[in-house]
């Protein structure tokens, strides 16, 4: 009898949903969430019924704007010392639904590759181009690039030290950006407690920093560092949630206990079974001996597994660092699972090439 209630409860949610997703248009303001409560024993379980960014045709694989109805923004976030102390204006270039009359649109930001001495923004402009085809606003930024004694064509002439301070600059940069996104959410209508970092290569390394690093944690690497290079966020950082971490080209942490169930995130991963230069399994970044080592997304799924988090973990068997995704299909792929975010749907789901072999829900 009991079990017979609750899957009427389930139809009324149904049948409500339904009402919204007809009442409301694919850019209204975000639909009313209604809850049902089911007791079990002498708990309550609360199952909300799907929000607007479940029920609305935005937001999944489906590419529903054309560059045409796009409109984009361009400008400085914030002027910081790079690692020679001359002062650089940080870019961002900005892109959405334009005319939208969904007011707070899903925020996607982007963090480019360059192993934290090469790369601008541009390298994510077109990934940024499609989510916001899929009705999300997005934006890439520049950070500082560049640390002692090392260059493009010489990656390992340097020290850990030295990388860990660019490491450290680049996640301020990263938190600039949040707050000046943020304390600009209006004008550029975005939603600040649905935003998702992606990042590519170094920008990946970056993202995962940022949620799992502190002061404290970058103390242990450099005693030192927030004395030398300042506070890692600003002062005006206002209120924001990162959602989920979108990681394309590797997955870089320094120590896999940093993970743990207060601080995890729904995590996406692609990466080349074959990466040394974000090493798949364990060793030293960048393939450079003298540098520091870290954890990839073998280790880390397997962690993320034991702590019961949702991922999708893209897997490309014969690739080194590079893989060979088109940004069309790693886009959908961030999309879908920023989707099934939304109607909490979370799932563990293993890809290998482009060939699911494990789907678990939780």
């Amino acid at each position: 009898m009991r079990q017979s209630k609750i899957y009427i409860y389930y139809f009324i949610c149904f049948l409500i949903s339904s009402v919204h997703s007809l009442t409301y248009s694919q850019n209204c303001s975000p639909c009313p969430q209604v809850s049902i409560r089911i007791i079990k024993g002498a708990s309550v379980i609360v199952n909300p019924t799907p929000n607007f960014n479940c029920i609305s045709t935005r937001f999944s694989d489906i590419n529903i704007y054309d560059d045409a109805q796009l409109e984009k923004k361009a400008g400085i976030y914030t002027t910081a010392p790079n690692f020679q102390s001359t002062p650089i204006n940080l870019a961002f270039q900005f892109i959405a639904p334009s005319n939208d009359t969904l007011a707070k649109r899903p925020f996607v930001l982007m963090i480019h590759e360059g192993a934290y001495l090469f790369g601008d923004l541009g390298a994510e402009m077109g990934k940024a181009t499609l989510m916001a085809q899929k009705g999300y606003a997005a934006a890439a930024i520049n950070y500082r690039i560049g640390f002692e004694n090392a260059s493009e064509t010489n990656p390992c002439g340097g020290t850990s030290s030295a990388l860990i301070k660019a490491l450290y600059r680049s996640v301020q940069d990263t938190y600039a950006a949040i707050a000046f996104f943020v304390n600009n959410s209006s004008s550029f209508g975005i939603d600040t407690q649905n935003i998702f970092l992606a990042g590519s290569s170094a920008g990946s390394m970056t993202i995962t920093a940022l949620n799992y690093m502190d002061e404290n944690n970058f103390e242990i690497l450099y005693p030192g560092i927030t004395q030398e290079l300042g506070p890692l966020k600003p002062a005006n950082l206002g209120n924001f949630k990162i959602k989920g971490l979108l990681s394309h080209l590797g997955y870089a942490i320094t120590d896999l206990n940093l993970i743990n169930a207060n601080n995890l995130k729904p995590t996406l991963v692609f990466q080349g079974a074959n990466d040394t230069i974000l090493p798949y399994t364990s060793g030293p970044v960048l393939n450079c001996g003298n540098y520091f080592t870290t954890h990839g997304s073998y280790p880390v799924i397997s962690r993320l597994k034991q702590l019961n988090a949702p991922f999708e973990w893209i897997v490309q068997p014969n690739s080194g660092h590079n893989t060979t995704y088109t940004n069309e299909y790693i886009t959908d792929r961030y999309a879908l699972f920023i989707k099934r975010l939304f109607c909490n749907d979370l799932r563990q789901i293993s890809i290998i090439q482009q060939n699911q072999i494990e789907n678990i829900k939780l």
